[in-house]
């Protein structure tokens, strides 16, 4: 058995992968995406990628995560305190020569426990690119088959 922190993956088992590659969010110049999630018996950690076509100053795109069933990611404060939902800012990837043409970011999210079957909801602000409160759903049960595939990498 793990006795990993909750707050992370655990480090000593081999996770399902799942490539997930679905638009959450997008504007006419940005778009973010979940790439894909890996599934552990303890919860799953999704990826995720924002691309802003142009240069703009401020921030990174913020997204939260809307269980609805009472899940949160570790580490971060609910809001409103009793929903299952979750803030994280993604961070800036974008190498040096590339703020003229575009802008990369990216997340991994920790999730403990599974997300429920049904699946969960993905809000995503970004106001430098007009994205302000867009909704995306992810379906749960790819996730939770994914889990079923993990499995020790070390021998009992």
């Amino acid at each position: 058995m793990d006795t990993a922190d909750p707050g992370l993956p655990p480090p000593t088992r081999v996770p399902g992968i799942v490539v997930m590659r679905e638009l959450v969010a997008h504007a006419e110049d940005a778009a973010v995406m979940l790439l894909e999630a890996r599934g552990y018996s303890q919860g799953c950690l999704l990826e995720f990628m924002a691309v802003g076509r142009r240069a703009v100053d401020g921030g990174s795109p913020v997204l939260a995560v809307d269980f609805g069933s009472g899940v949160l990611l570790p580490g971060a404060r609910p809001s409103p305190p009793d929903r299952g939902r979750a803030v994280h800012r993604l961070a800036d990837e974008s190498q040096p020569g590339d703020a003229a043409t575009a802008r990369g970011l990216r997340a991994r999210l920790w999730i403990t426990p599974l997300p429920p079957g049904e699946g969960f909801t993905v809000v995503t602000d970004w106001p430098e690119y007009r994205i302000e409160g867009q909704r995306g759903h992810v379906g749960g049960e790819a996730i939770r088959v994914a889990a079923w595939d993990s499995f020790p990498c070390l021998p009992a």
